[in-house]
């Protein structure tokens, strides 16, 4: 079953309030090649609404019943991208970024009719320029993040995830292999680097942050969670 916010609310009604803590809940998606296609599915599977647009009828079709509703119309066209009603929506994403004068089209587009966020897939650096002097908040570079990923994993085995923070700090989540199995949580502390914060231990479905009252020894499934530059989070993997 799809859905879609109620036109006869009041507009205050539907918007997300940002300040209290919750997240975006509708996104309008834009171009629905690979990069589109997945971030559309993955959003409405989360739970958010998701309106899909893209000009192919047949990934219009495929998509369909994967999101809230998915639209047959050229993101690019202004008259037709002025009937979505963008304002409505908390995100707006342009997905299709291998053509730069269609997204800096789109771009123009979504700011004049009133679009709230607006997210864009980018494939070179200067195109990230241009769109954010355009009014787009954040840009995407989908192949160099999968690329920095894959390549950080194969030179460090116990890295399972990252999020990157301004300044160089990062919050990683390592596995526990070698020098860190068995180590009980008090050996564990003793050996996280100054300027390393260990913000937690997961073991399954746990997560212990309380470590007065651990009682815990390391083992192979485990993983850490640890706050800190990557340079002196390192010296864990050592």
């Amino acid at each position: 079953m799809t859905w879609l916010l109620d036109k006869n609310k009041k507009d205050s009604d539907n918007k997300v309030n940002y300040e209290n803590g919750k997240g975006a809940k509708s996104f309008l998606i834009l171009g629905l090649g690979f990069f589109g296609a997945e971030l559309a599915v993955k959003l409405y599977e989360l739970g958010a609404e998701v309106l899909a647009v893209d000009s192919n009828p047949q990934i219009i079709a495929r998509i369909a019943d994967k999101v809230t509703q998915a639209i047959e119309l050229d993101p690019a066209d202004d008259q037709a991208l002025e009937s979505l009603d963008v304002s409505q929506y908390d995100v707006c994403v342009i997905a299709r970024g291998s053509n730069l004068e269609d997204s800096v089209s789109i771009a123009i587009s979504l700011r004049q009719l009133g679009a709230k966020r607006i997210i864009g897939r980018t494939v070179r650096r200067k195109h990230s320029e241009i769109l954010r002097k355009l009014g787009v908040e954040e840009t995407i570079f989908p192949e160099v993040m999968v690329a920095d990923h894959i390549a950080e994993k194969l030179v460090r085995p116990k890295i399972h995830d990252k999020m990157d923070f301004e300044n160089g700090f990062v919050v990683e989540t390592l596995f526990v292999l070698g020098n860190l199995e068995g180590l009980t949580h008090l050996e564990l502390l003793k050996k996280i680097p100054k300027g390393v914060q260990l913000l937690g231990i997961k073991r399954d479905e746990d997560m212990i942050t309380d470590f007065e009252n651990c009682n815990i020894t390391l083992q192979e499934n485990d993983f850490i969670v640890v706050y800190g530059k990557t340079e002196r989070i390192r010296e864990l993997e050592k």
